[in-house]
C-alpha cells in the first residue's frame, strides 16, 4: 500500500475532469461553479473534455478556457463517457483526478474539502462523496430529493463492501487510475444510451486490492434532477437497469440463489414498506418500494449475462 501513499507537496494536487456531450444549455452551470471555488487556483486545473458535441457545448468551453489560465478544452473522438473520461486521464496533471458531471454543480468549499481530504488522508488512494438534486423547474408533488440524490451517510469512513462512489462525485490517485488502465469503455454511457457501471468496475478493482478509499461527506456536489426523472415508469426502468449493469460486473457477488433470495424477500416486504411508510403520497411510497425491487431484479437479471470482461483495455485509444 505504501507505493500508492500520496507524497506532498504536489502542484497541482487535483485535477477535475469535466466530460460532456452536447450539454450547451447545461453545461455553463458546471463550469461557473468550477470557477467559484475557494481554493486557490494553483492547487486545482479543470479538463474539459468534448465528445464529438454537435451543438455550442465548444464554443462554450473555448470561452471559459480563454477567460481561466487553469482551464483547459480537449477533444475524444471516440463516442462514450468512459473515453471522454480517460482522454482527461491521459491530459491530467494533477495527483489526483476528480470527476463531476456536466450537469452538475460544485459548491464553493468542493475543492477545498476534496483537497483537505487529500492532504489529511495520504493513505487514500480514492474519495467519493454524495450529490443532492437541484432543479430548473418544479417537480410533481409525488417527487422526493431520494430519487436524485445519493448518501449512504455516517461521517468520514471507509467505503463498505456494497458501497462505491458515484460518477459525479468521484476523486482518484492518477497513478492508480492509470495502472488499472482508467475507465472500461465497453461501461458508461455512449451518446444517448445510457450503459451504467463504470465507477463501480472501477471502485470494485481498488477494492480487490485492499487500498483505502474514503467517503468524504462535506464533498457534496449538486446534481440537476431532470424532467426525465418525473416518471414513475423511468425511475423504475432506470433502477433495473442501473442493477443490471451491476449483476454483470459482479459488484455484489455472483451467487445466483442469494439474489433470488432477495428478489422475494424484498417482494414479500414491500406491502409493509409501502403501507407502514409515513409519506403521505401513495405514490411515493409505492416508488420507494418498487426501485429496490427493481434493481435487485435486474441484478439477479445482470448475474445471468457473461462476467464483464476485464478493464485493463479501457484507456482510451
Amino acid at each position: 500500500m505504501s507505493e500508492f501513499r500520496t507524497e506532498l507537496p504536489y502542484q497541482p494536487l487535483l485535477t477535475v475532469v469535466v466530460a460532456t456531450y452536447n450539454r450547451e444549455k447545461i453545461l455553463e452551470r458546471c463550469l461557473r461553479s468550477l470557477t467559484e471555488q475557494e481554493a486557490d487556483p494553483t492547487q486545482f486545473e479543470v479538463l474539459v473534455v468534448e465528445n464529438r458535441c454537435t451543438d455550442g457545448t465548444v464554443a462554450l468551453a473555448q470561452r471559459y478556457c480563454s477567460s481561466f489560465s487553469h482551464f483547459k478544452l480537449i477533444h475524444e473522438p471516440n463516442q462514450g463517457l468512459s473515453y471522454s473520461r480517460n482522454q482527461g486521464l491521459k491530459n491530467a496533471r494533477g495527483a489526483f483526478v476528480g470527476y463531476i458531471d456536466d450537469d452538475a454543480e460544485a459548491p464553493k468549499s468542493w475543492v477545498s474539502e476534496t483537497l483537505k481530504a487529500i492532504e489529511k488522508f495520504p493513505h487514500a488512494v480514492a474519495f467519493g462523496g454524495p450529490y443532492v438534486p437541484y432543479y430548473l423547474d418544479g417537480p410533481p408533488s409525488w417527487f422526493r430529493d431520494g430519487f436524485a440524490s445519493w448518501n449512504p451517510g455516517g461521517g468520514i469512513r471507509d467505503f463498505g463492501k456494497k458501497d462505491c462512489f458515484c460518477g459525479s462525485n468521484m476523486v482518484i490517485q492518477r497513478r492508480l487510475l492509470e495502472e488499472l488502465g482508467g475507465f472500461a469503455v465497453d461501461l458508461g454511457h455512449c451518446g444517448t444510451k445510457k450503459v451504467y457501471g463504470e465507477e463501480s468496475d472501477l471502485h470494485s478493482k481498488i477494492k480487490t486490492r485492499g487500498l483505502p478509499t474514503l467517503f468524504i461527506p462535506d464533498m457534496v456536489v449538486r446534481h440537476l434532477a431532470k424532467p426525465a426523472l418525473y416518471s414513475a415508469k423511468y425511475l423504475i426502468k432506470d433502477s433495473f437497469q442501473a442493477g443490471i449493469n451491476a449483476g454483470e460486473i459482479g459488484l455484489l457477488g455472483r451467487s445466483k440463489s442469494l439474489a433470488f433470495a432477495k428478489v422475494l424477500a424484498t417482494l414479500a416486504l414491500a406491502p409493509y414498506y409501502t403501507f407502514f411508510n409515513v409519506d403521505p403520497s401513495l405514490k411515493t411510497r409505492l416508488l420507494f418500494t418498487a426501485r429496490p425491487l427493481a434493481r435487485r431484479a435486474g441484478y439477479l437479471r445482470g448475474l445471468f449475462r457473461p462476467p464483464h470482461r476485464s478493464a485493463n483495455s479501457g484507456s482510451s485509444s
